[in-house]
């Protein structure tokens, strides 16, 4: 079975390989006015271990995308060609990553189980870049007046506006940094995981609510792992995150004091 097989599993109804996705379902055209639940980080999140997402080509990954399922049209604005839902996808891109950019630096733990070298370049890469994403996450602000019901609705009281300059300058420059190395976008995929380690966090809380809300004892847990037998299933670790850390590695062991190097092509 192909990696792209692997990965469609973890969304529901996926045309197979070579088969054209039909641009109707029964309850009618497929959507593009993407939900949350669509989007592509929802769509390959495994419960049970690491997403398949992370053994992919950008080109597969693309292709499954570009798919989507009976009635998302994809899983990405920006698979689409219109300009405004390559904007959606864009902002929608810098809100979650500026999200996860304040959670490191506000986290005072952060500091501590990081090398104080690499911890230097990770934070002096995120204040560059979250001086981009600040422009280009239309999520927390409104570009130019409030010339629509929509935006006055939306917009927060201290709202930042933009010019269109500033806003098209900022979308070169987020192209340009996604097509070169970063310190910063390898240690965000290394502590992501490919979704595992929410998984565990997430099944470790729920055992944890039954013992401490639901009052679970001792003896209802072993009780029920004596309910049917167990077996060995054991996993390996999986090569790709492995190979995802030595590179994150080696680029923060290369990197002259001073602003961020590009890394070599791979």
């Amino acid at each position: 079975m192909s990696d792209l097989s692997a990965l469609a599993r973890l969304s529901a109804e996926v045309t197979p390989v070579g088969e054209k996705r039909p641009t109707t379902s029964p309850e009618g055209p497929r959507r593009k006015q993407l939900r949350h639940y669509d989007l592509l980080p929802a769509q390959v999140f495994n419960p049970m271990g690491s997403s398949g997402i992370e053994h992919l080509s950008d080109d597969k990954l693309w292709e499954f995308m570009q798919r989507g399922n009976k009635v998302a049209a994809a899983f990405s604005e920006i698979c689409f060609e219109e300009p405004d839902r390559h904007n959606v996808a864009i902002s929608r891109f810098a809100e979650v990553y500026i999200k996860a950019l304040d959670r490191f630096r506000n986290n005072k733990f952060s500091n501590l189980i990081i090398k104080e070298a690499i911890y230097k370049k990770i934070i002096e890469e995120a204040d560059q870049v979250s001086q981009m994403l600040s422009k280009l996450n239309q999520a927390g602000h409104v570009q130019g007046a409030m010339t629509s019901i929509k935006n006055a609705t939306y917009a927060q009281a201290d709202a930042i506006t933009y010019s269109a300059s500033e806003v098209r300058q900022a979308a070169g420059d987020l192209y340009e940094w996604l097509k070169k190395g970063s310190v910063l976008r390898a240690f965000v995929s290394y502590m992501a995981g490919s979704g595992v380690y929410f998984a565990a966090a997430a099944q470790e809380r729920g055992l944890l609510c039954f013992v401490n809300a639901g009052r679970g004892s001792r003896d209802q847990f072993m009780r029920a792992m004596e309910s049917r037998p167990s077996t060995d299933t054991a996993s390996s670790p999986s090569r790709s995150s492995d190979a995802v850390l030595a590179q994150f590695c080696e680029t923060v062991d290369s990197q002259p004091e001073g602003p961020i190097a590009e890394e070599p092509a791979t």
